[in-house]
């Protein structure tokens, strides 16, 4: 057979692709000299990592080990593998924290160089701030107003992760606590410096300082002074001013003077929500002509709040401005920390009036010196209504990693038992006759549809039969997480027998079209009929999801 040159062009070209494969599938420690010193091995690396070599795994020990005896050639090491290529921080820690402690001031000359340098990506280096300044918080803070002013999305990319490798320090057992508050004190300086008001922040109810921290940060990305604007909008209360006339009920529930303890109130979503720029008599046409897929663009955040302001609206239609008692709501959705709260109580609201128009669904009444969310009336008796949520966890906050605890250390267990001990309770030993119901937000971070239903109704266990030889596995239905609670014939008169429904709910996908929530409910006794079941199941949209739990007979 005769070779053309392309063939052999080709030929040279796999050739070459094979050895290069070899080199950087060929593991780290066959390359080094037992013999060698650290700084010998640190050049065999760098010259392995050079030539393609990615041994993630024994760089990072050959780096950390040998970066206290020559911490230049070390950070040269990491520099040149995580140049053009993205590296989790978590596979190369042990590195970036030995160079970190060995020449602190490397970490200032990395970041100037790799900052504004196109073959980095600053996505991933900012994940190795706080590995590289781990022993130099003060170089650190001084650092951040710098990359404030010439990097501000890098900025901001670092303060999430500082906050976030902290706080799981803390988790973890290291005492970073104060590392928190310097970030804290810094992100104040800063904020001073530029003339953003974080007052709302600092009087926050918290004493956790990296949720401060995360809070400062979310004042940075929408003040309109600020360097940072994330995402593209930020608060504007000369706008909010001019939009408010197209939300005339919502105005009005917010009561006179609401601009201005909205302007007190900081950053948080219903500002943010009321500064879009798009006017409200446009926004049906740009529903039309959006597409079905979110592109996150400045037009789709635009319509996305007008769509939600315009839920709230359609919410605030079903508030008497003369009758119903709209002090604690108003003080809520005006609250930055509250204003979920208030939210939850304005959802429900709205879903029990429009579909108890036949009933006078009554806010905030009193019956034995208790003030629950609302009252409805069914026939010669009352369903007492409280609301409750979880609020986002610090874990979400954050890390944007979590896990919501299931079982006994559930939150939606947690929220029952309290409103049963707070309000529940005693509204039933005193009207037994009545009925209590109990409404439960969705936070993703912490409630859920799967945990509301383990609660209630109990997990489903796999199990597997006897026969080894054909085996078959099947589901069976778990104790509900609520029998834990069930105190029935016992000293402790707070239990879960007090309660008769339970609701759960959250928002759909969008608030471009009805309905705008999904919902599940629980029966919890045989008081419950079977119509009202109904009601309940269609003023939360839960179809299927109306259930008898195994405390009613009929389950």
């Amino acid at each position: 057979m005769t070779l053309t040159l392309l063939d052999v062009h080709r030929v040279a070209q796999v050739n070459l692709e094979i050895q290069r494969m070899s080199a950087e599938d060929e593991r780290l420690y066959r390359l080094l000299d037992p013999q060698a010193d650290c700084e010998q091995h640190l050049q065999t690396t760098l010259n392995a990592v050079e030539d393609g070599n990615r041994d993630i795994r024994d760089i990072d020990m050959v780096v950390a080990d040998c970066a206290n005896a020559a911490p230049e050639l070390a950070l040269s090491v990491i520099s040149t593998l995580v140049q053009e290529e993205k590296i989790l921080d978590s596979d190369i820690e042990r590195s970036l924290q030995a160079i970190g402690v060995a020449r602190p001031d490397l970490a200032a000359e990395f970041f100037d160089i790799a900052i504004d340098d196109p073959d980095y990506s600053q996505e991933y280096i900012a994940t190795y701030v706080p590995h590289l300044f781990v022993e130099d918080i003060d170089a650190l803070c001084g650092h951040l107003g710098q990359w404030y002013d010439s990097s501000p999305r890098f900025f901001e990319r670092t303060v999430e992760q500082l906050l976030g490798a902290y706080h799981e320090a803390r988790n973890g057992g290291k005492d970073l606590e104060n590392r928190g508050a310097e970030i804290v004190d810094t992100l104040t300086d800063i904020a001073e410096a530029d003339g953003l008001d974080i007052s709302s922040v600092l009087n926050a109810d918290t004493d956790d300082t990296l949720v401060t921290g995360g809070l400062i940060l979310d004042d940075f990305r929408h003040q309109p002074a600020s360097n940072l604007d994330s995402y593209g909008i930020g608060v504007d209360y000369d706008t909010i001013a001019e939009n408010s006339a197209a939300y005339p009920r919502l105005s009005d529930v917010l009561g006179s003077g609401w601009l201005d303890e909205l302007k007190r109130a900081g950053s948080y979503e219903l500002p943010r929500l009321l500064s879009h720029d798009l006017d409200r008599s446009d926004y049906p046409v740009r529903l039309r002509q959006r597409s079905g897929d979110r592109d996150w663009s400045q037009e789709e955040f635009e319509v996305a709040s007008i769509a939600k302001l315009a839920y709230l609206e359609h919410c605030c239609e079903t508030l008497d401005l003369d009758h119903d008692p709209l002090k604690s709501l108003r003080g809520m959705l005006l609250d930055r920390e509250k204003y979920g709260d208030g939210l939850a109580e304005l959802d429900v609201c709205n879903a029990l009036r429009r579909e108890f128009v036949d009933r006078d669904v009554t806010m905030e009444p009193t019956v034995v010196e208790k003030s629950p969310d609302f009252g409805v009336p069914i026939d010669n008796r009352h369903v007492w209504v409280e609301v409750t949520r979880a609020r986002e966890t610090d874990e979400k906050r954050l890390v944007g990693v979590f896990s919501a605890p299931s079982g006994e250390e559930s939150y939606v267990r947690g929220k029952v038992t309290a409103k049963i001990r707070g309000q529940i309770s005693e509204i039933k030993q005193a009207n037994p006759d009545d009925l209590t119901m109990v409404v439960l937000k969705n936070e993703f971070s912490a409630i859920d549809d799967h945990l509301v239903r383990e609660y209630a109704l109990g997990p489903t266990v796999l199990m597997m039969s006897n026969d080894f030889e054909d085996p078959e596995v099947y589901a069976v239905p778990g104790e509900p997480v609520a029998l834990e609670d069930d105190h029935g014939g016992s000293i402790d008169d707070e239990g879960i027998e007090h309660l008769d429904i339970l609701v759960n709910f959250d928002y759909k996908a969008d608030f471009y079209s009805k309905p705008f929530i999904s919902g599940q409910v629980f029966a919890f006794s045989d008081a419950v009929p079977d119509s009202l079941l109904t009601r309940l199941g269609e003023a939360f949209n839960a179809g299927e999801h109306v259930y008898k739990t195994r405390f009613t007979s009929g389950s």
